[in-house]
């Protein structure tokens, strides 16, 4: 194998790039609910996505309600963020599924 040849196209790979998912499409919409439900999972998880401190108040009082609503709100930020995002990905996989570019 000579590691200066160049390297094939991939077959898998689309020849042109795809149109950006349509907003108002609700099966886009519905990736984009899936992508940030994750997220927030994730968020939750982790411990990130929380400003109340640790020995803020009791576990389940208002510090913890507001610490959901902010991870919630994070997470819907970052969901269906560009072409490369977890929700543009099965949007477009769903739309091929279906036969519908």
């Amino acid at each position: 194998m000579d590691p200066t040849a160049p390297i094939p196209p991939n077959p898998a790979s689309p020849s042109q790039p795809r149109a950006r998912p349509d907003r108002a499409d609700p099966l886009w919409q519905q990736a984009v609910k899936l992508e940030s439900l994750l997220f927030e999972q994730m968020l939750e998880a982790s411990g990130m996505g929380s400003l109340s401190p640790a020995g803020g108040g009791s576990q389940d009082g208002p510090s913890k309600q507001f610490d959901s609503f902010l991870r919630k709100h994070q997470a819907e930020a970052l969901a269906g963020r560009g072409d490369g995002s977890l929700a543009a990905q099965l949007y477009r996989e769903l739309k091929d599924a279906a036969g519908d570019r």
